[in-house]
């Protein structure tokens, strides 16, 4: 899970708890991002078998870093929607490059 908001971050990840898959949360960009500062690699991205970034957390240049085909991971975007309950939850809008 990646999102720059908590509580966006902290409903996504028990939606797909929920679905009985462990997740990691990652603040994005706003804070330290590897991709960002260089690194050809995400150490998150080592430990998950996909990514979902919320897009409103995601910037231009995390973007390209993103849509690289060399990442081990499949990337997902997603943008956020309040469920019936008024939890947030993750609605895919796009899908980035496959993994490698």
């Amino acid at each position: 899970m990646v999102s720059a908001d908590g509580e966006v971050r902290a409903d996504w990840a028990r939606y797909f708890e929920g679905l009985g898959m462990r997740t990691l949360r990652c603040v994005g960009p706003t804070v330290s991002c590897a991709l960002i500062a260089g690194n050809t690699r995400c150490p998150l991205h080592e430990e998950a078998d996909f990514a979902v970034y919320d897009r409103s957390s995601v910037t231009p240049e995390l973007t390209l870093k993103l849509l690289c085909p060399k990442l081990p991971l499949p990337i997902v975007f997603a943008q956020d929607r309040i469920s019936n309950e008024g939890r947030h939850e993750p609605l895919v809008t796009s899908l980035g490059a496959e993994a490698r």
